[in-house]
């Protein structure tokens, strides 16, 4: 854990997302998916970044999710965080990153 991790409620002690990987892409798009944590106690939802900027809150059924208007043939970089319930105080995983180019 550093500084900024430390700030933005982030910690080591709670499952990250696994697996994050690009499912499809287009000039405007980037569609990805993940591994399920729902089956973790206390889980709230999951948050998807875009170049660590909040864009997404995504239930925590949900292992799919699309970033959209998004520039042609640029590369961004993806973050997906797991928020959980600990003790009344929202938790957040470590991000799980993911560099992807747009068509």
């Amino acid at each position: 854990e550093n500084v900024s991790q430390l700030l933005n409620g982030q910690s080591l002690t709670v499952p990250r997302v696994q697996n994050l990987q690009t499912t499809g892409k287009t000039s405007s798009t980037i569609s990805f998916e993940w591994t399920s944590l729902s089956s973790e106690p206390n889980l709230l939802r999951y948050e998807g970044y875009q170049d660590d900027v909040l864009q997404l809150t995504i239930g925590s059924n949900l292992t799919t999710a699309v970033l959209s208007n998004l520039d042609t043939d640029t590369t961004y970089k993806i973050s997906l965080r797991a928020i959980y319930d600990i003790d009344g105080d929202e938790v957040a995983s470590i991000d799980t990153n993911l560099f992807e180019t747009t068509d």
